[in-house]
């Protein structure tokens, strides 16, 4: 009975030891847990003589470089810089395939105090699973805005959520 139970006390010990094992490799393992989550990308103020802009986003390493020219991933054809826009505001351009997925692309109109004053998408025209040009176009409705200058953003899409895969071109307005 004594050899007995001495077996029952070594599987008892021999069990709990694993579980303490077991609960603190599992609390290690949770606190080396990393949730990445994109940094937003600040807007500048609007300046009148600005021309667009490529803006890679923020990232703790360098990101990968699609392009040095950001002719080389999407041009604008409406609005130009600067140009005198109203509600409704209509976009127009292309784009290469990778800049959209499922056919859209993010886009953003800004007041000159970066508020968000109107955001929709633009839409290839043709097949976007191509690397050349894609026709696009949207349309913005907004309010009259309180400022007299703001900011249209253009987005690639990024389905990633990667910071390091975001992309983004800023056209300089002025509301009528």
């Amino acid at each position: 009975m004594n050899r007995r139970r001495g077996i029952y006390l070594i599987v008892l010990a021999i069990v709990l030891v694993g579980l303490l094992l077991a609960a603190v490799l599992s609390r290690r393992s949770v606190q080396q847990v990393f949730i990445l989550q994109p940094t937003p990308v600040p807007t500048p103020a609007p300046t009148p003589t600005v021309t667009p802009v490529f803006i890679p986003a923020p990232t703790s390493s360098p990101a990968p470089t699609l392009t040095s020219n950001i002719s080389d991933l999407i041009s604008i054809a409406s609005p130009l810089p600067n140009q005198a826009v109203n509600s409704p505001l209509t976009i127009s351009g292309q784009a290469r395939g990778p800049w959209f997925f499922e056919a859209e692309a993010p886009v953003q109109l800004f007041d000159g105090n970066g508020q968000v004053i109107a955001q929709g998408s633009i839409r290839a025209e043709r097949n976007w699973q191509t690397p050349d040009f894609v026709p696009f176009a949207g349309v913005l409705n907004f309010s009259t805005p309180p400022t007299d200058v703001g900011q249209l953003v253009l987005q690639n899409a990024n389905p990633s959520g990667l910071p390091q895969n975001s992309r983004q071109i800023i056209i300089p307005v002025r509301f009528r």
